[in-house]
């Protein structure tokens, strides 16, 4: 990451009353979103991770997250929602939750259960300990029939190069409903920053498990 981009990034967290996170709001589906940045970690990340395709990512961040270039006009009640997909015939693997204790101290301070996924997810993107590093991304299909959120983004050291999560409070393995959503999210990724499909893994977590998706 040159220094034009790291000055770039430190300016906009100053703009937010910050020193390390970005902070953006939407208004899409007649409803706030707030996407939260940690540049810290992003840069930190970014010198740390060898792969091809980091650049690709934080092109996308900072193109449209950081100049606000998401299409918010297209994020209506009458697109194809990635949240309404059902559930698809994949192979799951569990395995215990990383940051039980982040998640548990991020739900102490949650007064109104409508709120888990904004207090987990800042909590999550705001801690330095881990490498999720952007939370509440937009996300669309290049002809903007299909839209959605993904709650966040794990830059990982190997492969696949980007991991996308999404917060599940009742996270139950034989369910599976999140597999179809995950999925689509997958898809568009792909698509839209142009990446391999190995180089993206999806999965669902809360404060007990984390349930990785094969496909």
């Amino acid at each position: 990451m040159n220094s034009i981009i790291v000055s770039l990034l430190y300016k906009e967290a100053q703009k937010c009353k910050s020193e390390n996170i970005i902070h953006r709001v939407w208004i899409h589906y007649g409803q706030k979103y707030e996407t939260f940045l940690n540049v810290k970690k992003l840069i930190n990340l970014s010198r740390k991770i060898d792969s091809a395709y980091m650049n690709k990512i934080i092109d996308f961040i900072i193109q449209y997250i950081v100049k606000r270039n998401v299409p918010n006009k297209e994020f209506t009640n009458d697109k194809n929602r990635c949240s309404l997909i059902k559930k698809i015939n994949c192979d799951i693997f569990e395995r215990p939750s990383r940051y039980k204790s982040i998640i548990k101290q991020a739900l102490k301070e949650v007064d109104d259960t409508t709120k888990r996924h904004y207090y987990v997810l800042k909590r999550l993107v705001e801690d330095e300990n881990n490498n999720m590093v952007i939370c509440e991304i937009p996300i669309w299909s290049k002809n903007y029939i299909t839209v959605g959120h993904m709650d966040i983004w794990e830059l990982c050291e190997g492969n696949p190069t980007l991991m996308i999560w999404d917060y599940k409070p009742k996270l139950h393995i034989d369910e599976r409903g999140f597999t179809g959503q995950l999925m689509m999210y997958k898809i568009l990724t792909c698509e839209l920053l142009d990446l391999p499909y190995r180089e993206v893994g999806i999965g669902a977590f809360n404060e007990v498990m984390e349930v990785l998706i094969s496909d």
